[in-house]
C-alpha cells in the first residue's frame, strides 16, 4: 500500500515542520522517507520503529489525514481517583493525620482507607503506592510530630525509631545494590 497522491514529500515536510507532537512528528518523518521513493517496511525500520509501523502510518494517514498520526491512548481502565480530585487527596495527605485517624503519621493502610471513605476510590495497598508515585510523592524517613506534644527527648527517640513514609518526590531515586 502507498500514500495517496495528495501526501506529497512537500506536504509531509510542511506538515512535520509544524508539528508540536513528538509521536506526530515522527510519524511524519517516517512517511517522508515513504514519499520519497522507500518502502513503509524499510523506512519505519530506518528510523527505529518495527516494519509495521510503517505499513500502519500510511494506512492511518491514507484514512484520516494527519490527525489519524495522532497517539491514540491504550484503553487501560479508568482512573480510581478521578483526576480533578487528585489535588484535594494531596492536600488531605500533606496536612497530616486528622486526630480522628488516631494515627500520627499516614501510612499506606491510612492512605488506602482515606482515599475508599472520603474519595470513593478503593485501591489496593499496592496500588495506594503507585497512586502516590505517580502524583510526586516518594518514600522517605518522617520526621513526625507526636499527636499529644512530647518532650524534646521523648520527640527525638520517636523520630529515631519511625518507619518511613511518603513525601514531595527529590530529584531522583536513590538505588542501592544488594550484596550477595
Amino acid at each position: 500500500m502507498g500514500l495517496d497522491a495528495c501526501w506529497t514529500k512537500v506536504a509531509l515536510v510542511a506538515a512535520a515542520s509544524n508539528e508540536t507532537d513528538l509521536r506526530t512528528r515522527d510519524r511524519l518523518n517516517v512517511l517522508i522517507l515513504v514519499a520519497g521513493g522507500m518502502k513503509p517496511e524499510q523506512a519505519a525500520v530506518a528510523l527505529g520503529h518495527s516494519p509495521r509501523s510503517g505499513s500502519r502510518w500510511v494506512a492511518r494517514i491514507n484514512a484520516g489525514g494527519i490527525e489519524a498520526l495522532r497517539h491514540r491512548p491504550g484503553s487501560g481502565a479508568p482512573q480510581k481517583l478521578p483526576a480533578d480530585q487528585e489535588e484535594a487527596f494531596l492536600a488531605r495527605i500533606d496536612a497530616g493525620p486528622l486526630k480522628s485517624d488516631g494515627v500520627a503519621v499516614l501510612r499506606g493502610l491510612d492512605m488506602q482507607r482515606i482515599l475508599a471513605e472520603e474519595f470513593s476510590a478503593h485501591y489496593s495497598l499496592p496500588g495506594v503506592y503507585v497512586l502516590l508515585e505517580r502524583l510526586g510523592r516518594r518514600y522517605m524517613t518522617a520526621r513526625p510530630k507526636h499527636p499529644d506534644g512530647a518532650t524534646d527527648e521523648e520527640q527525638q527517640r520517636f523520630t529515631d525509631h519511625h518507619t518511613p513514609l511518603f513525601s514531595r518526590k527529590s530529584p531522583g531515586p536513590i538505588r542501592t545494590r544488594r550484596s550477595g
